[in-house]
């Protein structure tokens, strides 16, 4: 996907101004408790940042950074959005057990990728330029 693609398409997901710089993920989520139990999918990926990388933000990381938390945002995003097709060939039962999965595997991921990446951005706004 093109840069300039995938930088509009995450300009167009749901934003608030409760996010207040992550806050409301620590608060409403407890997002600080549980983030180290998911797993860094840069590992996988190529050309991907490690979620560790972070502690260079100072010395020009956080614009990449930030970047792949966009990029990891929009993927579980558009994984959920696929949902609805599979309600057209699998039983109840199946489209129960998967929404609950789709549900909490990526959600998670999502609030994840959110409160990391405004985190990253009031870093950028502190650190000298």
């Amino acid at each position: 996907m093109a840069r300039g693609a995938v930088r509009s398409a995450v300009a167009s997901l749901p934003r608030a101004e409760l996010e207040a710089g992550g806050r409301l993920y620590e608060a409403a989520f407890r997002v600080r408790a549980w983030k180290v139990l998911l797993p860094d999918g840069a590992a996988a990926l190529p050309r991907r940042l490690p979620e560790g990388e972070a502690e260079g933000a100072r010395s020009g990381v956080p614009r990449p950074l930030r970047r792949e938390t966009c990029r990891g945002e929009l993927a579980h995003w558009i994984t959920l959005a696929f949902a609805p097709v599979f309600v057209l060939w699998n039983p109840p039962w199946a489209i129960a057990v998967m929404t609950a999965y789709g549900i909490l595997a990526n959600v998670p991921c999502i609030v994840t990728q959110r409160y990391n990446r405004l985190r990253l951005a009031a870093l950028a706004r502190r650190a000298p330029a």
